[in-house]
Formats: C-alpha cells, structure tokens, sequence
C-alpha cells in the first residue's frame, strides 16, 4: 500500500481485519485519507463520512462504511430513476450496479406508492428484488475486487436485503387486500433464515409485516412483531424509523381495546417528532392519529385546537384520501362536542368520498357514525331510512356479512341504543374488511 494511492479495497481491508476498531485506529485512517495524494479519488470519501456523521465514527465496520457509499452513490441516481416507470426503470437499473441502498429505497417507494397505486407499488417491489438478488456477494477469505465501485457484503447481508424486498412485495399485495399472497412473501422471507441482520434493514420488515398482522386483526401478533422491530433499531437508531414503528403502536393499541395506553403513545410522539419542526407525511401521520385517538376518547378541546395545524399540514403534504382522513376525524369532533347537524353533514360527505373511491368497508364505518349522531338527535326513523338505503350500496361494494347484518340490525330496530350501536362500531373497527373475506374464501 503506497502513500500515495490509497484505494477503497485498501481501506475495507483493514476495517475488515481490525477485529475492533478504536478510536486511534479511526483517526489514523482519517488523517491518512486526507493527506494522501490521490485519495480524494478514493478512499478520502472515508474522512467526508465520518465528517459529515454519515458513518458514526464508534461504529466503523465494512457494513456502514460500505452502506454509507451505496447511498451516497444511489442519492446521485434517483432523481433519474423516481420519475420513471417501472419498465424504463428497470433498463436503467439495468446499466447500474446493484446497490443495496437501491434496495432499501425502492422498498421505501414501494410503501410510498402503496396507498394511492398498489400495482405500482408491485411493480416496484419487483424491481427491489431484482436489484437484491444480484448484489455483490463477498464470500470469507475472499480479497476486495481492484474495480469496486459497489462495497461486496457476505451471503447474510444480502439474505436481509432480499428478505425486505420479499416484505415490499408482500406489503405491495397487503393493501391491494391480496392477503394469500401476502402471505406467502413473507413465508418466502422467512425461509431464507436472517438469524443476524447487519444492514439495519429487518427492522422494516418486521414493521411491514406488522402492518399485515393488523389487517388480519392478529393484535398480539403485530405488538410482538413491533416491539422486535424497535429493539432491532436500538436506542440510537433512525429517528424516523423509531417514530413510524412507534406510530403502529399506537394505531394497533388503539384498535385492539387500549385506547388509553394508545394516548400516551401518541402524546410522546408529538413530543419526540413535533410537526412544526417535520413538514412531512410523517409528521401528518403522528398529528392525525393523536387528534383521531383525541376524538375517540371524548377529548374534543385539545383535539379541536389541533385541527387548524392538521389541516394545514394536510394540505402542504397529504395525499386526496388524507384529507378525507381530516374531514372524518372533524366530523367525528363536530359530533362530540354536540354540533350534531354540522358532524351530519361532514360525515355525509366524507361518506360520498369513500364511495367514489371504492371503499366500501370505511363507508360503512362513516355511515354507522351518522347513525350514532341521528340517535343521539331521537331520530329513530332517520336511522331505519339510513340503514335500508346502506344496504343496496353495501350488497354492491360487496362489503363483508358481519358489517351486512350489523346494517340490517339497524334497518329493522324500532328503538336502538347509543352504546349497542357504539359497541357495534368498536366490533365493526375490529373486523377485516370486505376483501379480506373475499382472499380467504
């Protein structure tokens, strides 16, 4: 190894034979990589990490040296590949080396387009496990390649990237309510056997894979998968890693029966990732769901005084079905805090919205609210008229038998009770939706 010219394979090689690497080890490598004469062509991108916290210097390993490049190199490339669809993105990735955070953000993009195009999310996912199954693979004992432009990881590195892709493919057929398929992905994941994740990737798919526990309303199951989650990120992992995991948390405690406990989560959330700091979906996320679980537990002020900066940050970074989110949740408000008309008719119009999307199941929860606010006015026929005219649109959108017969219930109750019909909805809540029934027949 001459002064001059120190390479990445040079670098990686001693990262990798230094069994720990201390502090001096790292100040030396640094200092070195700086003065030497044509390292800013190599390996002097080492020091621009550690500078910039890209690599934590008390965690050098060739895993987040190598994964800090990958992303480095993916961050040049994807304003190129975002735009495209999935076949010119596809020939594209095709000219480029596989990169493993290539995976990690198709994956995320995946995720992202799940909730407005679940087949392009597919699609996307697909490419993830294209791009995954070629990576670079450097078996023990094995020297660096001379030509690397992609830092080589060994078989497990590469088992736990696959393994995400597998649960982006899964995720992609979850929202699309294919669960059999969904399913099976994740069985495909399993059977590659990630006993010591390295890349800090299985903690997204146990949080994707939660996410599918919930839709089939296995609470314990999506707890036990979340809690591995956060322990697999550790205290000083990825702020927003933690929040999203912690976020499932409470939207899963909320639905399994602990509101209370889903509060305190939510309320701790606010504090850690505040929205007027986070101008993004995330920060969106965290709001609507403490000023949801506000509205569902009675708490109609604080609830309340947060919906001018819901609404606000709806509007500067949601999506369409978002602001029906926010129009629900104010309805809902408009109810408890006893403006019954008004919670009328948002919840009409929220329910129109759902329709027009094709979402039959959450029309039926919107509707069943409207029948909460005309009980509470003493319209009892009101609520037969309701039910009687749900019932032809929940026959066409197919909606599952158990929200059916709830419907029919009501359609034929001369009298109903507030309560019955609150506890009705809390069961309704915890029910899978129409298709649900419809993949598992």
């Amino acid at each position: 190894m001459s002064h001059d010219h120190f390479t990445w394979p040079e670098l990686l090689t001693l990262i990798r034979r230094c069994e720990v690497l201390d502090h001096l080890m790292v100040r030396v490598l640094v200092r070195f990589a700086e003065v030497c004469g044509r390292c800013r062509e190599g390996a002097g991108e080492f020091a621009e990490m550690i500078a910039s916290g890209e690599v934590d210097r008390t965690d050098v390993s060739p895993f987040t040296v190598g994964l800090a490049h990958s992303r480095r190199r993916v961050a040049q490339i994807w304003p190129e590949i975002e735009p495209l669809d999935p076949q010119w993105a596809r020939r594209r990735l095709a000219r480029e080396p596989a990169r493993w955070a290539m995976v990690e953000r198709l994956v995320e993009r995946s995720v992202e387009l799940a909730a407005s195009d679940p087949e392009a999310a597919l699609a996307t996912a697909d490419l993830a496990v294209e791009v995954a199954e070629r990576l670079p693979v450097l078996h023990p004992e094995e020297p660096y390649p001379e030509d690397m432009d992609e830092v080589p990881f060994d078989e497990d590195a590469q088992l736990e990237a696959l393994a995400l892709a597998y649960a982006a493919r899964g995720n992609a057929y979850r929202v699309s309510e294919r669960y059999l398929l969904a399913e099976q992905e994740f069985q495909r994941a399993d059977r590659l056997q990630v006993e010591m994740p390295t890349l800090g990737f299985y903690a997204r798919l146990l949080s994707l894979r939660a996410s599918l526990h919930y839709d089939r309303r296995r609470f314990g199951e999506a707890l036990e998968c979340l809690e591995d989650a956060e322990a697999q990120l550790g205290q000083e992992g990825d702020l927003r890693a933690r929040v999203r995991i912690r976020l499932q948390r409470a939207i899963v405690l909320m639905y399994a029966g602990w509101p209370e406990h889903a509060h305190r989560l939510t309320a701790s959330l606010q504090r850690d990732y505040p929205p007027e700091i986070h101008r993004n979906r995330l920060a969106f996320a965290v709001l609507h769901a403490h000023v949801d679980v506000l509205s569902r537990l009675g708490s109609v002020e604080p609830a309340s005084a947060l919906l001018p900066d819901l609404r606000q940050l709806c509007a500067e970074v949601g999506q369409h079905e978002d602001s029906i989110r926010v129009s629900w949740v104010h309805a809902r408000l408009d109810f408890e805090g006893g403006d019954f008309r008004d919670a009328l008719g948002r919840y009409a119009l929220v329910a129109d919205q759902w329709q027009e999307l094709g979402h039959g199941y959450k029309w039926s929860l919107v509707k069943l609210e409207m029948a909460l606010v005309h009980i509470a006015l003493g319209e009892t026929p009101a609520v037969r008229q309701l039910a009687h005219e749900a019932l032809p649109t929940l026959i066409a959108l197919q909606v599952a038998p158990d929200v059916f017969g709830i419907f029919k219930l009501l359609s034929d109750s001369d009298a109903m009770d507030a309560q019955k019909v609150r506890a009705l909805l809390r069961h309704l809540e915890a029910l899978p939706s129409s298709r649900t029934v419809e993949a598992s027949r």
